[in-house]
């Protein structure tokens, strides 16, 4: 992976790097160890498999209880907690 602007600034704050995922069940581990430690949370930015794993994302989080924020809208319309749009 390359140092992005993103990955620099969350690993400088103490914050898990993102994670890249292609298929599902990378989705469903990398959900779960983000709900292991106390506090832990999701940001689930625009690529192409948050969008198209829309449902399942969804699900795990609210499977985990872990808060996410999502960046588009239509995550919250479709059940999720909260997202950075209108």
């Amino acid at each position: 992976m390359g140092r992005s602007p993103v990955r620099v600034a969350v690993v400088r704050r103490g914050v898990a790097p993102p994670v890249d995922v292609r298929d599902a069940g990378e989705i469903e581990r990398a959900l779960a160890a983000f709900a292991r430690p106390k506090n832990g949370g999701l940001i689930a930015t625009g690529s192409a498999a948050t969008i198209v794993h829309r449902d399942r994302v969804i699900s795990l989080a609210a499977r985990h209880q872990l808060p996410a924020v999502y960046y588009d809208r239509y995550f919250a319309t479709a059940g999720g907690l909260i997202s950075r749009s209108q």
